[in-house]
């Protein structure tokens, strides 16, 4: 979930100026990129095996981030 604050302040009669707070995983969970689709060993000759990771996740999106903006408008 984002999450974005934002607020305009009126500095004289044309000259605005814009304050942005942007959250990105606002909850901070574990976003799975890629899952590990390989089923057995490297070798064509080993039996297959659980242990080595199948359907795990291999990479995960990136955790919490916050960005500030501040805009001159005029």
């Amino acid at each position: 979930m984002d999450f974005r604050l934002a607020r305009q302040f009126a500095v004289n009669g044309r000259v605005k100026i814009d304050v942005n707070l942007d959250l990105f995983d606002l909850f901070n969970r574990t976003n799975v990129k890629d899952v590990n689709t390989v089923w057995g060993g490297i070798d064509i000759n080993t039996p297959p095996a659980a242990q080595f990771g199948f359907g795990t996740p291999r990479d995960v999106f990136n955790p919490l981030q916050t960005q500030i903006g501040v805009k001159l408008r005029f």
